[in-house]
């Protein structure tokens, strides 16, 4: 382990790996900014955007939503408006980018631009780290449900239809989605108590049983 980046009053608040690199949202005086580094580790570029405050990154480039804005950053590193929208936590996947809001998640077509509004009714993200993952024929949503246990929701990735849901132990706070499963990282923390550990816990995205669950300490 080597540390590639360090600079004071800052905070990286997102990681993620997309075009060969590794993007970073990072939170520094009052402000936010996006970087990209290479798989060296090495420094290759800031974008200074003062209000981000949730992103994603796939083959395309870096998905960044901000205060009323999703922004996206290119392959050659071209920075451009997408749409008009509220902050929510975002996710790439299916060969679109999905935006959280209230009722209702935004679908971005990434070959063609146009959007998709996917009528899923209340949804309440945590607003952690990675609270939406997509799958080919299913999206994922982590529904905060108090510090006891989280609600993980599956919806119809081209209805928004509900078609499932199960919960999980403790406060989930990320969620990756993968063709032959869904993993799930939780903090397990009693209310009013400090956390005691956390769990990986791998679901069958069909039938949704828990088919492995690890615990660390």
């Amino acid at each position: 382990m080597r540390v590639v980046w360090r600079r004071a009053d800052s905070s990286v608040q997102y990681v993620a790996a997309g075009v060969g690199g590794i993007w970073a949202l990072i939170g520094v005086a009052g402000s936010s900014e996006i970087a990209r580094f290479g798989l060296d580790g090495h420094l290759e570029r800031i974008w200074q955007i003062r209000d981000a405050g949730r992103m994603a990154a796939d083959d395309s480039g870096c998905w960044i939503s901000t205060n009323g804005r999703l922004l996206h950053i290119d392959r050659a590193g071209r920075l451009r408006w997408v749409l008009r929208a509220p902050l929510g936590d975002v996710a790439t996947g299916a060969g679109s980018v999905w935006l959280a809001e209230s009722t209702e998640v935004l679908r971005v077509d990434e070959r063609n631009g146009r959007v998709h509004v996917l009528h899923t009714g209340r949804i309440r993200p945590g607003g952690f780290q990675h609270d939406l993952a997509a799958s080919d024929h299913a999206l994922w949503v982590l529904n905060d449900a108090g510090r006891a246990h989280t609600t993980v929701q599956r919806f119809d990735a081209r209805t928004g239809r509900k078609t499932g849901s199960v919960s999980v132990p403790g406060i989930a706070d990320a969620l990756v989605a993968r063709p032959d499963a869904l993993w799930v990282a939780s903090v397990i923390a009693p209310a009013a108590k400090p956390a005691t550990g956390y769990d990986i816990i791998r679901i069958n995205p069909d039938t949704l049983r828990r088919t492995l669950v690890i615990h660390v300490v």
